[in-house]
């Protein structure tokens, strides 16, 4: 029964109050009494005076008693008091209940020494022989001849039955006005459980999903004000459920129709969301989520790539061959999830076949190779016919010693076009094919500054490198990174005013080696730079055909860079030059790795 709020309430209430009531019930109580006590001291005092006074007017005297014994009963009859008249002896003169000199009152009664002493002395003591409490009031009653004391006695049995009847009254009030207290305070708890009662039904009714519930309250007071918030919060709930529904639906239907296979894996590693174009990418069966993902996805990349992005929390993309599934290529961008606002971390998959691209690709490039191939023998053909007719031309004619020149140069930049294509093809095959091994990126840098210098030489253009000082050891192919730093050298000598200079600068980043080749041309627009490595892009058309330019040199500097797990870019503006800059790992020194 406790368990409930409105007898909790209830109970709490009459506790608290119950006790207040009976305290002051019980000290208006008290403070009755000794008003009483007092009024019937002072009514016995007021009696006292007035009989003194007939007493001290007729004197005192031993010949007086009749008279003292008169006064006695009269007034004793008239008051019911007991009265008695002492002399200084303490005996009897007159009594209205004993008679006369039979009974000597010791002087050691309290009330009867304080009158002798010619106080009023008064006090309350318990009569063995009547069996009540009666009330003793002496007064010292003197003239010139006599001194005495009137005492008076007044029974205190109507009195204690008349505060024995209020104090029965006063818990018989308390009482009611415990019940009726107990009764407002449940009232008002059960108006109060009820309402709240409403409320949580109305709470656990939207908490199962029925945001069109509402709470009926009229009231004005904080349980309507309490009503009101959660109707306003149903409502805000049921537009919020509808809106995340409407974003969730749209997202599936995305996921659902998108050409890319979405996975979600938790940091347990377990597939937390997968979409169906994962499901026919990967070849898995259906219902696969909730379940690891070592266990579903059966390429080894791929299930390494994840965890290492799950153990590392930075982005890898790569490309993988599913050999099990046909020997399918798919894009693969594994990003790291981690959202403290709504404690969400993992890892999410987007994977994209590539496998068509990739046949296109390997098709464009055979072709590139085969033309290329097909294309060198006419054109060296071409070239050394043309390289005789200009040996023997003295004797023609001046437009016929042009035509010819013209016919030699543009043999030359078609072979060199077909020389780079050549080169790129051979780059752009299986990356096991290089020949990598620890090399001092140094040395390389060295070899490429010295042969480009001789050509640095016809435009007064100064190359510039400091040597660090110290080895910088990579892993790679020694060939194709000189090849690299010479395709980079070559542009900024050619792009780069006469009597200038090229610098070349290498700092340590982390576990790699960032090469600079800073030059002070006219630098590259910002529009142009994303394709400044595409093969066969040139910024100025016609000034790359002035300086015999194929606009294949950047495309090899990137597909070797990238080969070598490195990174390549460049920092440049109009006016003020570029910076041309490649990143490749570090690696140990050939004899701590012998050890």
């Amino acid at each position: 029964m406790l368990k409930s709020l409105k007898w909790r309430l209830s109970v709490t209430f009459l506790i608290i109050v119950l006790p207040f009531l009976l305290i002051i019930n019980f000290f208006l109580l008290s403070q009755y009494k000794e008003q009483k006590l007092q009024y019937e001291r002072d009514s016995l005092l007021q009696e006292g005076m007035i009989i003194t006074e007939l007493i001290e007017e007729k004197g005192f005297g031993d010949n007086y008693g009749e008279y003292y014994q008169s006064i006695s009963q009269r007034v004793s009859a008239q008051t019911n008091h007991q009265i008695t008249i002492i002399n200084q002896q303490g005996q009897i003169l007159g009594a209205s209940e004993i008679p006369p000199g039979v009974i000597t009152i010791h002087q050691s009664h309290p009330e009867v020494f304080d009158a002798l002493q010619g106080k009023t002395g008064q006090v309350i003591r318990y009569n063995e022989v009547e069996g009540r409490k009666i009330l003793y009031l002496a007064v010292p009653v003197s003239n010139e001849d006599f001194q005495g004391v009137l005492r008076l006695a007044k029974s205190l049995e109507q009195m204690e039955k008349t505060n024995q009847n209020a104090t029965r009254l006063v818990l018989l009030f308390s009482l009611l006005s415990g019940i009726i207290v107990f009764s407002a305070a449940f009232l008002v708890s059960r108006h109060l459980s009820t309402s709240l009662r409403a409320m949580n039904e109305a709470v656990e009714d939207i908490s199962q999903g029925n945001f069109k519930r509402r709470v009926q309250h009229s009231s004005d007071d904080e349980l309507g004000m309490l009503a009101t918030s959660l109707n306003d919060m149903s409502q805000h709930l049921e537009q919020t459920i509808k809106e995340i529904s409407e974003v969730k639906n749209r997202l599936e239907v995305v996921l659902n129709n998108t050409v890319n296979g979405v996975l979600m894996i938790n940091p347990e590693g377990r597939i937390m969301y997968i979409n169906p174009v994962a499901y026919a990418l990967l070849g898995l069966e259906k219902d696969v989520a909730d379940r690891p993902h070592v266990e579903v996805i059966n390429n080894y990349e791929l299930v390494a790539s994840i965890d290492m992005v799950n153990t590392n929390m930075k982005i890898i993309q790569k490309e993988i061959v599913l050999h099990t599934l046909g020997e399918k290529v798919v894009a693969v961008n594994i990003i790291p999830v981690s959202n403290l606002d709504y404690d969400t971390r993992g890892v999410l998959v987007i994977i994209n076949d590539i496998t068509r691209i990739k046949k296109l690709e390997q098709i464009r490039k055979d072709f590139v190779a085969n033309v290329s191939h097909e294309l060198k023998t006419p054109v060296a053909s071409i070239s050394g016919f043309a390289e005789t007719l200009l040996a023997e031309s003295k004797n023609y004619p001046e437009n016929i010693k042009e035509f010819i020149n013209i016919i030699y140069e543009e043999t030359q930049r078609l072979s060199r076009l077909i020389n780079r294509l050549l080169e790129l093809s051979r780059i752009e095959s299986e990356k096991a094919r290089f020949a990598f091994e620890v090399i001092n990126l140094d040395e390389c840098i060295r070899g490429a500054v010295k042969l480009v210098e001789k050509r640095a030489e016809y435009k007064d253009i100064k190359v510039n490198y400091q040597p660090p000082g110290e080895a910088l050891f990579i892993k790679g192919d020694g060939d194709l990174i000189m090849q690299v730093i010479i395709n980079l050298l070559d542009n900024a000598v050619k792009y780069s005013p006469e009597g200038d200079s090229v610098d070349i600068e290498v700092e340590n980043v982390g576990k790699y080696y960032k090469v600079h080749v800073i030059d002070k041309g006219q630098g590259i627009p910002s529009k142009e730079i994303p394709r400044i490595f595409e093969r066969f892009y040139r910024v100025d058309k016609a000034r790359s055909r002035k300086t015999g330019g194929t606009g294949l040199g950047l495309a090899i500097v990137k597909h070797i860079v990238e080969n070598h797990e490195g990174q390549v870019g460049v920092l440049s503006a109009p006016g003020t030059g570029s910076d041309f800059y490649f990143m490749l790992p570090q690696a140990d020194q050939p004899d701590q790795k012998n050890e």
